[in-house]
């Protein structure tokens, strides 16, 4: 089997594409979307994406707003944990955002001050892995 080495420079095309524009664009639109079209959500859309942690199909924030600017089509917006509290509280989300990653950061040293164990872990990736979800979107 032969590597195609233009297959490998549009795969990196594509990644880039996603981080650097796609989730800037999306943000765009949100940022033109609230307060004009939409009310500012005061954490009703924060919401919205942490019951896509359930099982079964939920909407969450970011598959509405990709439905509002993809013409009803089916799909998913990524955007910055700091685009969703804008979303939620206006210019006060830089202060929430400061706070948010103040708290993350002391939970995270909490956990490992102490002992290692394989709980702390586990239950430390489930964390990372539930905040990552829900500040960059719903998935699918």
């Amino acid at each position: 089997m032969c590597l195609d080495s233009n297959n490998l420079i549009l795969n990196l095309e594509a990644i880039n594409f996603r981080l650097f524009v796609s989730q800037s664009n999306t943000s765009l639109y949100v940022f033109e979307l609230i307060p004009q079209t939409l009310n500012f959500g005061l954490g009703k859309y924060i919401m919205w994406d942490v019951s896509t942690l359930l099982p079964g199909f939920q909407e969450g924030f970011a598959t509405y707003i990709y439905k509002l600017t993809h013409s009803g089509n089916i799909g998913s917006a990524s955007f910055s944990t700091l685009t969703l509290f804008y979303a939620d509280f206006a210019y006060f989300s830089i202060v929430i955002s400061f706070l948010f990653g103040v708290l993350i950061q002391s939970y995270t040293n909490y956990i490992f001050s102490k002992s290692i164990s394989v709980h702390r872990v586990i239950f430390h990736s489930f964390m990372v892995l539930a905040i990552s979800t829900t500040s960059l979107g719903s998935i699918g």
